[in-house]
């Protein structure tokens, strides 16, 4: 039995089909390969502290506190966490972008998930405090996510560009 031929709509319909799965296979895969490209160069361009930093995360009454050469003392008691050097720079994430989940759309969003709250203290510098609130000086920009994320969408862009005009292979 004969297959029944296709009219040129319907071929022209079938080409643009594969083409746009194609396209959008080959655009998933520069967005993944850009987005842990560009992660590591953050991770590589994150500051990273020179000393172990403490910080009491409640209060809870007060403690008695060996120091490392013997003596005791009380301290205002609480639960210490500690941070090593790296901690920061150690923290960064490639993850699905939740607000670009639907059928032709796909994202990959980078973030520190140890200490968020310090890339934007870190981006664009800030006053410093003491406990009184009185300035006691002012820590300096460390540039290190911005330039970085504008760098890779562009690469990203272009690779798409690249893939989708000359139907090559993705090499970030």
């Amino acid at each position: 039995m004969a297959r029944p031929k296709k009219t040129l709509q319907q071929q022209i319909h079938d080409i643009l089909e594969k083409y746009i799965d194609d396209a959008y296979v080959a655009s998933n895969k520069a967005i993944d390969k850009g987005a842990q490209a560009c992660k590591e160069k953050v991770m590589q361009d994150s500051p990273v502290s020179k000393k172990i930093i403490r910080r009491r995360t409640k209060i809870t009454g007060n403690a008695l506190v060996e120091s490392k050469a013997g003596k005791k003392r009380y301290v205002r008691g609480g639960d210490v966490k500690v941070f090593k050097p790296g901690y920061y720079r150690d923290g960064w994430k490639v993850q699905q972008d939740k607000d670009l989940k639907g059928t032709l759309v796909y994202g990959k969003r980078i973030k520190n998930t140890r200490q968020p709250h310090l890339t934007h203290l870190l981006e664009n510098g800030h006053v410093l405090r003491d406990s009184s609130g009185k300035e006691i000086g002012k820590v300096r920009k460390f540039p290190h996510i911005e330039a970085n994320g504008e760098h890779f969408s562009k690469l990203v862009q272009d690779e798409i560009d690249d893939v989708l005009k000359k139907g090559r292979k993705i090499k970030l």
